[in-house]
């Protein structure tokens, strides 16, 4: 099989990283995340120690604490989405529909390298899950590639998962889609195909609807 090619008969066309690198930088990705995390709280308990003698009551300390801790937590959770998208477009770029087999292709290798470092930048207490709904998740899927028309809304309880190839999905105008998941891909055997994914104007995709590689929806349809 194609995985069993590359990954262990040495036989695809590109450098395969081997199980003790994948394992490393797994490793050092997140343990350089990890700290970056807790940063915000450790800030917050710095600045009430060095501001301690400052503070006429306890209440105006902690409402600073918590302000402190509000403000760098959203800062770094910012950050964490522009890298995820910078990682998305260094490592993988655009996606183009076709089949990427593990041992003629580095994008299914790249494609897993990517949702490591996603996971630990927008994973855990998932980030978007905060502005589900709302116009930024809208334009985060758009910088990730997706071509999203007017009046969209998006997840607004969250999704898991949710777009698996934003840049494969055209969603129209005046859609909602709620915790239901977009899969633009088949795996079979360490064969990855890529489709596009289709949803017209007026339409809906309820809660744990899927929408499969290569379908489309039509004006005004509804996914339950």
């Amino acid at each position: 099989k194609p995985y069993g090619r590359a990954m262990y008969e040495g036989k695809a066309n590109y450098l395969v990283l081997k199980w003790p690198v994948i394992v490393l930088i797994n490793v050092i990705s997140r343990a350089l995340w990890a700290p970056f995390k807790k940063v915000a709280g450790w800030s917050a308990l710095l600045l009430f120690r060095i501001m301690n003698p400052r503070y006429s009551s306890l209440k105006e300390a902690f409402a600073w604490i918590f302000l402190a801790y509000v403000a760098l937590h959203i800062g770094l959770s910012l950050i964490g989405i522009i890298l995820d998208i910078c990682a998305k477009w260094l490592l993988i770029g655009r996606r183009r529909p076709g089949t990427y087999a593990w041992d003629s292709s580095s994008y299914c290798q790249r494609w897993k390298q990517y949702t490591s470092l996603r996971n630990c930048l927008v994973g855990g207490v998932n980030t978007l899950n905060f502005v589900g709904g709302s116009w930024w998740i809208v334009l985060y899927y758009r910088l990730l590639g997706s071509d999203i028309g007017r009046d969209v809304c998006l997840y607004p309880w969250g999704a898991s998962p949710s777009m698996t190839e934003p840049d494969l999905v055209t969603i129209g105008d005046r859609v909602c889609i709620e915790n239901a998941s977009l899969v633009a891909h088949t795996n079979s055997m360490g064969k990855y195909q890529l489709f596009t994914l289709s949803v017209g104007d007026d339409c809906t995709l309820r809660d744990w609807s899927r929408l499969m590689a290569g379908a489309e929806m039509m004006n005004g349809s509804t996914l339950l």
